[in-house]
This record gives structure tokens, C-alpha cells and sequence, in this order.
């Protein structure tokens, strides 16, 4: 019996909870089973060996890799923008067998970014099970999510996010006071808009999303989507449903029958 293909999206804003999501659904159990996460991809973990170590072993996540590769596959990601960011990619980097070693700490987080993307693709070629994270201000990750899907994976994305970039800027802060990585406020606002910006194609990418707002003290799942015979197959709390999917998905989707929903939801709101 051929294995089932699994990709797992954790994907929203800065601050919007990602990683305590992940944590929650790791620990799900689903028939008396735990749910399979396969290799976990995570870009701020790569970043924090980078910095604390200077290096990272390809091993850990099951893997083979060299410096002719990742060169490959950084010149067609479209992360390396213009000349600047190639010159501190190629003299920015060393190995030994399967280890990649930070020549400069200044670029730990540009390359734990093109790493982590390395890795997913390489994992997805492959044929194996994984999860990853990200903030999902970028369209590669929908080309990741695609390329996934046309290589027979089932694609489930988790996505999380709050009414407000200005409440995820106040929660970065607070996970930096208690030793978390830090984000630029402006970053963080940008990529708020960014990040919604991309559920229309990524819902049309998935075989099964959960969507989050983590607004309030704890995160409520208030809509969720699974593809069936007929299509998408939407259930959702009408009352729990946040303004940002309303106007980024329900409306932005420009289907009569989610705008009626949208509509609805309003109603609930006064």
C-alpha cells in the first residue's frame, strides 16, 4: 500500500502564535494516534544554530546536501535580490561533509530563510513527510505548497492570525523580553498584509485548512476546509469569524455564495 504524502503549512504573521500551533496539533491525538508532523522545518530554529553555533548539520533533517546544490537552488528561489545579496550569499559560506558553516553572524537570518526553503524542496523531491513555518509574506511558499501538491501530497495548511498588526508588533516584543527572536516593527506590519494577502491561493492549493484567530488570550479555530467529491467543503463559527478572513478571503474570493456568508457573519457582529 502506497504511503499517504503529507505536507504541513504553519503559516501567519509574526507573533500571530505559529509555533504554539504547531506544539498543539504535535500533540493531538487523532484515532489514538499522534497526528504526523514527518521532518519539521523551522527557519527561526535554523536561525538560532546559525547564531549559536556558526553551523548546521543537514543531517538532522534527514538529508544530503553540499555547497553545489544549495548554489542551485538559491539562484532560481528568487531570494537572492540583485548583486549584494549574491556577493554575501557566495562569501558567505563554508562546509565540511553535509555541515554548512556561517562565515559572517550578520547574515544568520538571510540564510536560515534560503536554507529552510532548500530543505522543504529537497524533502518534497524526496518524497517525505514534513511540516514547516513561516510568516507567508512571499509567493514562493505557494509555489512550494503547488509543487507539493502536483507530486501527490496532501497539502493542510494552519493558519493563524490576529485583527491587528499592531497587536502582533506588542507580541513580538513581549516574546523578545523572554529571550525570543526580535522582528523589526515595520517587518512585522508589512508582512501582516502580505501574509492575508495570500489565503486565496493558498486555500486553492490545500486539501484540508484549519483557520485561527489568535486575537484573545487563547487561539479559536473558527473555520475549517476539506476537499470532498463535490469541492471545498467549508464548516464555520459564524460568531467566532474575524473581520481580517471576511475581508481578506470571504470577500476577496469574489464567490456570491462566501460573500452571503460574509454577509452573515456581519450580521452576528451588529
Amino acid at each position: 500500500m502506497a504511503k499517504i504524502l503529507r505536507l504541513r503549512v504553519f503559516a501567519g504573521p509574526n507573533g500571530s502564535g505559529k509555533s504554539t500551533m504547531y506544539t498543539q496539533v504535535r500533540e493531538t491525538l487523532v484515532n489514538g494516534h499522534p497526528v504526523g508532523m514527518g521532518v519539521y522545518v523551522n527557519p527561526d530554529e535554523i536561525a538560532r544554530a546559525l547564531k549559536e553555533d556558526g553551523a548546521l548539520d543537514f543531517g538532522r533533517y534527514g538529508v544530503v546536501a553540499n555547497e553545489t546544490e544549495l548554489s542551485r537552488f538559491a539562484r532560481r528561489s528568487g531570494l537572492l535580490d540583485g548583486d549584494e545579496a549574491i556577493l554575501w550569499f557566495q562569501t558567505g559560506q563554508q562546509w565540511s561533509t553535509n555541515v554548512f558553516r556561517l562565515r559572517r553572524q550578520v547574515r544568520a537570518d538571510q540564510f536560515a530563510q534560503l536554507i529552510a526553503q532548500f530543505l522543504v524542496d529537497k524533502l518534497i523531491v524526496e518524497r517525505k513527510k514534513l511540516s514547516f513555518e513561516t510568516v507567508f509574506s512571499h509567493s514562493s511558499k505557494l509555489a512550494v505548497m503547488d509543487k507539493a501538491r502536483k507530486n501527490g501530497y496532501k497539502v493542510y495548511l494552519y493558519f493563524v492570525a490576529t485583527e491587528s498588526p499592531l497587536m502582533n508588533v506588542d507580541r513580538v516584543k513581549t516574546r523578545v523580553k523572554q529571550g525570543g527572536h526580535d522582528v523589526p516593527a515595520e517587518k512585522i506590519v508589512e508582512r501582516y498584509w502580505r501574509s492575508l494577502k495570500q489565503l486565496v491561493p493558498a486555500l486553492d492549493l490545500c486539501y484540508h485548512a484549519f483557520l485561527f484567530d489568535n486575537s484573545g488570550e487563547e487561539p479559536v479555530m473558527f473555520a475549517e476546509m476539506k476537499v470532498g467529491d463535490g469541492g471545498q467543503q467549508w464548516s464555520w463559527d459564524l460568531q467566532q469569524m474575524p473581520y481580517w478572513f471576511i475581508r481578506f478571503y470571504l470577500l476577496a474570493k469574489g464567490d456570491p455564495q462566501l460573500v452571503d456568508v460574509a454577509r452573515k457573519a456581519m450580521r452576528l457582529k451588529g
